[in-house]
């Protein structure tokens, strides 16, 4: 596998990298070893599993125990997707500039 530097792919417009292989190397895959992200997404699997077989029952009871399944499957998805993001980019920060604003434009040209 060829390493690939900015520098020549601006260069030589022929070793352009694809835009689906950019999206696809920037896609989160957290560590095997994250206990919290793999748990996640295996609750995600069985709640789509669950929600097909209450599906393919097609029953008008099972209708809201699907529409909370689909719920709790949005939020649980949300929460993978803050997750995966927290552990590529690292925890999200804010900074706050402090400072002393002149009252008027004069004080300001006065300063």
């Amino acid at each position: 596998m060829a390493v690939i530097s900015l520098a020549s792919v601006l260069d030589n417009p022929a070793r352009r990298i694809p835009v689906n292989a950019m999206v696809r190397a920037a896609a989160a895959y957290p560590a095997k070893d994250d206990e919290l992200l793999e748990g996640m997404r295996a609750q995600r699997l069985a709640y789509r599993e669950e929600i097909r077989q209450l599906h393919r029952m097609d029953s008008e009871a099972y209708e809201v125990d699907i529409r909370a399944l689909a719920r709790s499957l949005r939020t649980l998805e949300e929460d993978i997707h803050v997750d995966a993001t927290r552990e590529l980019f690292g925890d999200p920060y804010v900074v706050e500039l402090q400072g002393m604003r002149p009252a008027t434009d004069a004080e300001a040209a006065s300063a």
